[in-house]
């Protein structure tokens, strides 16, 4: 349930979290482990969230 909407949280990076119902709103500078940790319900926006991606060694166009 925390809240970093807006936050800019330059290179914090999230391994193993449980982030259920975390906002990341508007949030710039993280990166989550999304095999790692607990996200359901977790709220993200673009373009941020595209990072997400990361883990999963795919690429986008």
């Amino acid at each position: 349930l925390a809240s970093f909407k807006g936050t800019e949280l330059h290179e914090t990076e999230f391994y193993q979290c449980d982030l259920r119902k975390a906002d990341f709103r508007d949030a710039t500078g993280y990166k989550v482990d999304i095999l790692g940790s607990r996200m359901k319900d977790a709220r993200f926006s673009l373009p941020e969230a595209v990072n997400l991606l990361a883990d999963l060694k795919i690429k986008l166009s």
